[in-house]
């Protein structure tokens, strides 16, 4: 894992490895929740011709784009945060880590399956079983929290490895 630039809030830096993580994994020709593939090495040269001084965070938040859309659609947008939708202030900061440190982050970005796994059960810290679907795992004040990274980390891996589509939020009323 690269460190993030000093002024960077450590915790913003580490919601965008995993966010990267999850748009690996996710997008088309790995477990294909979404039909984009802007991470693939076919992607990002695409991405580098068409933005050849920001490759790595455009193809990041283009996959980011996608993934936000299909969660949105099956989760809702009203009084619920996930990983592609955090609270303005909380996602202002993800951006700016990632804006300063893009074209690291895709430097690291796990170019295997089992590598970017690993960075999930890094921060997830524990193996579970989960259910597809939405499902609601906290409050939005736990959601940009280091309880609310390792919940996301730890549903996302154990849903890659059971090969379902698991959808993890955190709002302030019960769904």
């Amino acid at each position: 894992m690269i460190r993030p630039i000093a002024r960077m809030p450590a915790l913003a830096y580490r919601f965008a490895t995993v966010r990267m993580a999850v748009a690996c994994l996710g997008q088309a020709g790995s477990s294909g929740w979404w039909t984009s593939s802007f991470l693939s090495p076919n992607g990002i040269a695409i991405a580098q011709y068409n933005f050849p001084r920001a490759a790595g965070y455009a193809a990041l938040n283009a996959t980011a784009a996608a993934a936000k859309r299909l969660h949105d659609e099956r989760i809702g947008k009203r009084r619920c945060v996930h990983l592609f939708r955090f609270a303005l202030a909380d996602e202002v900061l993800i951006q700016s880590a990632i804006q300063h440190n893009g074209s690291a982050l895709v430097d690291s970005m796990p170019r295997r399956r089992d590598d970017a796994l690993q960075v999930l059960a890094a921060e997830g810290r524990e193996i579970i079983s989960v259910d597809a679907g939405p499902v609601q795992v906290g409050t939005a004040a736990d959601a940009f929290t280091e309880t609310g990274l390792s919940e996301l980390a730890k549903h996302y891996l154990a849903a890659f490895r059971q090969d379902i589509q698991c959808l993890r939020y955190f709002a302030n009323v019960r769904k």
